[in-house]
């Protein structure tokens, strides 16, 4: 597994990777994270990876 320290317009998240499995996901490290996770989740939506 590998983790990186995210901060995103002031907040701090935890990027975590599973290499075996393919999986990525956020984790919120503050109060505010899950609002930030929501956000970021619309905007995938909206502009997927091509």
């Amino acid at each position: 597994m590998m983790t990186w320290l995210i901060d995103f317009e002031g907040t701090r998240l935890m990027l975590k990777a599973a290499h075996y499995t393919q999986s990525v996901w956020l984790e919120p490290l503050e109060s505010d994270g899950d609002e930030v996770i929501a956000f970021l989740r619309r905007w995938w939506i909206r502009h997927p990876p091509l």
